[in-house]
């Protein structure tokens, strides 16, 4: 309102009030929507429903299962442990990444500097 008030440009409404608020939301589902592909991908890759690529996370977690018996032998579990804690890591880090955005565009979440 104070903007329209000053007779700003919509342009310069959209990108300075509006895009500000907008952008650590936007961040926030984009990290998601890559989280639940990588959660799909692996899935069916897991499930045997892709193309094989050995070097995917849902092929090791197969093999760790299936083959090196992760589940009942201390022997296989690490392969079973590091995937899996990959995994976790790396949406970890985009869950962290989309809160120091929010941080950064949002000002009532600033420290006092």
């Amino acid at each position: 309102e104070a903007s329209k008030m000053l007779n700003m440009p919509i342009s310069y409404i959209l990108f300075s009030d509006i895009a500000k608020l907008l952008i650590p939301y936007i961040f926030i589902n984009f990290v998601m929507q890559i989280k639940g592909a990588m959660e799909f991908s692996v899935g069916l890759m897991f499930l045997g429903l892709a193309k094989f690529d050995p070097t995917h996370w849902g092929v090791m977690l197969n093999y760790a299962l299936y083959q090196a018996g992760a589940l009942y032998t201390a022997k296989g579990f690490h392969y079973l442990f590091f995937i899996i804690l990959n995994i976790v890591l790396l949406i970890y880090g985009g869950i962290l990444l989309s809160q120091g955005v929010e941080e950064v565009f949002n000002p009532r979440l600033r420290g006092n500097e």
